[in-house]
């Protein structure tokens, strides 16, 4: 299969690659900030309504941003509610060195309470240069969340239409901006790597983005599976925003190999998105399937949020799961406050 070669190739660059970071961050001196729009970890938008707090500390900038959600999550057929508090605090170190170079080191710390917890923590530290920039740390989901169809607001989610693979939590990762593209790189400690692709300009009255992903990797924890095994895939995505309005579409195709079975399994995922925001309220309507082992899994999402004031928001979520023989509702509804 040409994921096979894709492999093969990604693994060698993957080595090469890895060999020659370690050896360039062994060259660093100290010196000032720069502009906050760059963020290493774009996980998730911390304020809709302006930049965190910063501040200097002698020749570097320290950011910090914060959100706390209080959510209630209806599920149905099982008739039983969730409580669930989410914490986020993300804060990021930056300075300029005498070369023009910046480094840096960011954190996000995810907490839970309440069903489900699942806090997390996200790490990196990073060199940027006029030759791109070069991160290692967390970087498990930074290429999928950075190219990625984006048509989603308040609590949707969707169970279907997206990859199963993912990287181990530790690696490298290398993004450079040419003109509107952007071309991402990352490699984790297995040596499974994954590139992309990102172009996004505006055309005419409209702007326009699509990415192509591509890479290694292996059964995510909460796969629908619960199993473990290595992937090979492609996807790619397309966007189109004119004014309020953005509708987006992804596709992508991936080979699972399953630990202990033979052989390899095909699966093809798809999603279709929109979003439109009116004064201070935004909708987005979502649906996505999934094909693997001869069974088909469908979603769908649409999500609600209303700007209420000055960082604090109110947002709904009606997430419909149809996993061939169960369907079930999600329904969260919370109160947000990001700054």
């Amino acid at each position: 299969m040409a994921f096979r070669v894709v492999s093969r190739l990604l693994r060698k660059i993957a080595l090469s690659f890895g060999i020659s970071a370690i050896s360039m961050f062994g060259h660093a001196q100290i010196a000032k900030s720069q502009d906050p729009s760059r963020a290493l970890l774009p996980y998730d938008s911390f304020s809709f309504f302006e930049a965190g707090l910063s501040r200097e500390i002698g020749n570097a900038t320290l950011r910090f941003n914060f959100l706390v959600d209080q959510a209630v999550i209806g599920n149905r057929p099982a008739f039983y509610q969730d409580w669930k508090t989410t914490g986020q605090v993300s804060t990021s170190l930056e300075t300029e060195l005498s070369n023009g170079w910046n480094i840096g080191a960011t954190y996000t710390g995810i907490f839970v309470t309440g069903s489900g917890r699942d806090s997390d923590h996200l790490y990196a530290v990073f060199v940027d240069a006029p030759w791109g920039r070069l991160s290692t740390g967390r970087i498990d989901a930074l290429i999928e969340s950075s190219v990625t169809r984006k048509n989603r607001v308040g609590n949707a989610t969707l169970t279907a239409g997206r990859g199963l693979g993912e990287l181990d939590e530790t690696g490298i990762q290398f993004v450079q901006t040419v003109n509107a593209y952007q071309i991402h790189f990352a490699v984790d400690e297995n040596l499974d790597a994954q590139a992309a692709l990102l172009f996004a300009a505006p055309v005419g009255v409209a702007a326009h983005s699509f990415g192509l992903r591509v890479g290694t990797g292996h059964l995510r924890k909460d796969n629908f599976l619960l199993a473990t095994g290595e992937t090979e895939g492609i996807s790619g995505f397309y966007n189109y925003v004119l004014g309020s309005l953005s509708l987006g579409v992804e596709q992508g195709y991936q080979d699972v190999a399953i630990d202990g079975t033979v052989g390899t399994n095909t699966q093809r995922f798809a999603s279709i998105g929109a979003s439109y925001k009116r004064r201070r309220t935004s909708l987005s309507a979502e649906v996505g399937r999934t094909d693997f082992l001869g069974q088909t899994r469908r979603s769908a999402a649409i999500g609600l949020r209303y700007d209420i004031a000055r960082g604090l928001s109110g947002n709904v979520g009606l997430n419909y799961s149809d996993a061939g023989t169960v369907n079930t509702w999600r329904i969260p509804v919370s109160l947000r406050y990001e700054f």
